[in-house]
């Protein structure tokens, strides 16, 4: 599983060297807001970083 571990932190700081300051301090409201009032905005977060995730790590290339 080391292909797994090595593969989820490169996408994981790959996708955080991408996000510009801006949005890395709409990430730090989000994270420290209720869910009541980010209770959208999370959806898309999980949304998003779950196909990320699924698209990068079930990609047959990246199981070699």
């Amino acid at each position: 599983m080391l292909w797994l571990k090595n593969g989820y932190n490169g996408a994981y700081l790959s996708m955080m060297t991408v996000l510009t300051h801006r949005e890395l301090n709409y990430f730090k409201v989000w994270h420290n807001s209720s869910p009541m009032k980010s209770g959208a905005w999370r959806t898309q977060l999980i949304k998003f970083v779950g196909t990320f995730f699924h698209m990068f790590l079930f990609n047959p290339e990246t199981i070699e």
